[in-house]
């Protein structure tokens, strides 16, 4: 059964699509939105623009000289135990890792060097880094940095030409949307993985392996929770799910990913609401609850072809006001252009304003 929403909300819009939503407790917070729709008695589930919530960048490297250079200087900087410069450890493909995290920003970069199989050159440099968190001081002190901590063989312009972003991960935030009221639909066929809290909650759904053995590229999940898990502080303090697509390739540039085709059409999304007229209440909760399991249309060809009918219309309505992935879209290039990705960067800094 779902879980019954607990804290009401009282939108208050401004211009520029923002609302102030009143948290469990009475507190306020104001979240930033594309659109809004209503759920509930009352309810109001606030859906985000799309945003990088992580990228992976490569770039090929096949002057011996140069890879010899890029290889001793991140070395020897990641050796003379300078701040916000360390060693980094996550068992992959490369022989040198180091994180740099710059002064200005709480979240770090994850710099990869000189992979241990494959072509050697193609990908000889990794970056990984959330752009969303790292802000836009600390990505431009980045940018900055990274000329001098490899005595100029590197330059942020370079990244932009002709690097590839070899994962990308997009997410979008439904503020004040429960996790656990939301049924689903894969456009991309594969096996699924559903976590449940212990209370029977739905926590994650990872819809669309395309292997047993593979992650799905597609899932929503309680980032609430997940938060409360990790110890960390959420970018918002109420119910919150975030959806998240991963495009993965070494061939995709990275000063064309403005140009992918939409990712969020792969999940369809419906936040139900009360059952039609020819329902009872009972059997349309136990009908959710068998689309959260199986998704939509398993559990629809459950039913009798007279009910099933009526209950597809009642979902279509509603996935028309919960999930809107051409709208989403639409705004996926200005995400690109606002995450200042593709921007060349400033003129470098002196070694000592590296961190």
């Amino acid at each position: 059964m779902p879980v019954v929403f607990q804290s009401k909300v009282t939108p208050l819009i401004f211009s520029s699509n923002k609302a102030a939503v009143t948290l469990e407790g009475g507190n306020e917070e104001v979240v930033k939105y594309l659109y809004v729709y209503e759920f509930g008695e009352g309810h109001m589930g606030y859906v985000s623009r799309p945003f990088i919530d992580k990228i992976a960048i490569t770039l090929a490297i096949t002057d011996s000289c140069q890879q010899e250079t890029i290889r001793d200087c991140l070395m020897d900087t990641a050796n003379e135990h300078i701040e916000g410069i360390e060693n980094a450890s996550t068992h992959s493909g490369y022989k040198l890792e180091i994180n740099f995290t710059p002064a200005n920003s709480k979240d770090s970069v994850l710099i990869q060097v000189d992979p241990k199989k494959g072509k050697h050159g193609n990908h000889f440099i990794r970056l990984e880094m959330n752009p969303n968190k790292l802000g836009s001081t600390g990505l431009e002190s980045f940018k900055a940095a990274i000329q001098h901590i490899t005595a100029g063989a590197l330059e942020w312009p370079m990244f932009v030409s002709s690097g590839n972003a070899s994962r990308l991960e997009v997410a979008v935030d439904m503020y004040n949307v429960p996790t656990d009221e939301l049924i689903w639909d894969s456009v991309v066929t594969g096996k699924s993985h559903i976590y449940l809290s212990k209370t029977g909650s739905v926590e994650t759904v990872y819809a669309g392996l395309p292997k047993p053995t593979k992650a799905s590229e597609q899932y929503y999940y309680n980032k609430w929770v997940e938060s409360q898990e990790k110890g960390t502080k959420p970018n918002f303090g109420g119910v919150h799910t975030r959806v998240e697509m991963i495009k993965k390739g070494s061939t995709q540039k990275l000063n064309k990913i403005c140009k992918i085709d939409n990712l969020m059409s792969r999940l369809l999304i419906v936040h139900p609401s009360g059952p039609p007229d020819s329902i009872d209440p009972l059997t349309w909760e136990l009908f959710l609850d068998s689309c959260r399991l199986r998704g939509i249309p398993n559990a629809l060809e459950r039913l009798p072809a007279s009910v099933a009918g009526h209950c597809k219309d009642t979902l279509n309505a509603r996935a028309k006001l919960t999930w809107r992935p051409d709208k989403i879209w639409m705004h996926w290039p200005n995400a690109v252009k606002q995450s200042g990705l593709l921007k060349n960067g400033p003129p470098s800094l002196n070694p000592q304003h590296i961190v």
